[in-house]
């Protein structure tokens, strides 16, 4: 079935804005239509996921996320980039794995299954789409979805 990939993430901002009143959400798309067939059950959780994530640890007080839709030849580029606490570098190679949460992950909010990210990395190894990060403490964390254009 198609989706409108920007349609879907303008309906996940809007949840998250409301959830996170205190959180400045911006959304940059570059020139198309971002239209996918995949499951829109998976691709909304997988989103989901990932923003939820950036809300819950950016900066309670400033908090910023930016999201981005670009195109690349044969696929599209999600980001989704926080001005939060980051991801130390000894936790970084586990980020994706089931139950795992970054030590300073636990300070920051004490609840949390761990599995949000692990899901994530399903879906996304299901789709045939791949996902990765880059991450500063104290400085933020941005993840990518590579997403292969599919005729």
């Amino acid at each position: 079935k198609m989706i409108y990939l920007s349609k879907e993430i303008e309906d996940i901002m809007a949840m998250i804005q409301k959830r996170f009143p205190a959180i400045s959400l911006s959304f940059t798309k570059e020139g198309d239509t971002f239209t996918i067939y995949e499951n829109k059950l998976l691709v909304r959780q997988m989103l989901l996921n990932i923003l939820v994530n950036a809300a819950e640890y950016s900066y309670k007080k400033d908090g910023k996320i930016t999201v981005g839709l670009t195109k690349n030849p044969g696929e599209y580029i999600f980001s989704s980039k926080d001005n939060g606490i980051g991801i130390p570098p000894k936790d970084q190679p586990k980020i994706f794995n089931r139950f795992f949460r970054a030590s300073n992950a636990r300070e920051t909010k004490e609840t949390g299954t761990g599995l949000g990210l692990f899901i994530v990395k399903m879906i996304a190894d299901h789709l045939g789409w791949h996902v990765s990060f880059e991450s500063e403490v104290g400085k933020g964390t941005t993840f990518f979805v590579k997403i292969p254009i599919k005729k």
